[in-house]
């Protein structure tokens, strides 16, 4: 099996900026990380994109406009005693591949529950196993 894409939920602790750059494609692509900044201490690579970012869906947005929702939570984060800003990314990789400190919420092959576990592939192999399989 080839692979796929993953979706996971990771924080970034913002200090004076994020230290990473977009590239053309859907919403936030990431084109660039710088290595000491603080995307790629959360594990953000090149090529990932960013679903959403404090809650809010930003993966249907145009560039621009996504941009504009992450510099906002950003600001807000600087001027305020929490400096965590919660991303859910894409990537394409196996799930395995993910950072070490994020929460894997999506595969192709399901959906994974709050312990980690694919539920789809769970399910199945509970119901093979009930029928002998």
């Amino acid at each position: 099996m080839g692979q796929g894409k993953s979706t996971f939920r990771v924080e970034v602790v913002v200090k004076d900026r994020l230290g990473m750059i977009t590239a053309d494609g859907p919403a936030l692509t990431i084109g660039n990380v710088d290595p000491d900044g603080p995307m790629a201490a959360a594990g953000i690579i090149k090529g990932d994109r960013i679903m959403s970012v404090n809650g809010s869906e930003i993966h249907e947005l145009s560039r621009p406009d996504a941009a504009k929702v992450l510099k906002k939570a950003t600001k807000t984060l600087q001027s305020s005693t929490t400096n965590l800003l919660t991303l859910v990314v894409e990537r394409r990789c196996f799930p395995a591949q993910i950072p070490p400190s994020a929460t894997l919420l999506h595969t192709d092959q399901g959906t994974v529950g709050d312990d980690g576990v694919d539920v789809e592939l769970a399910a199945s192999k509970l119901v093979g196993a009930k029928a002998g399989k």
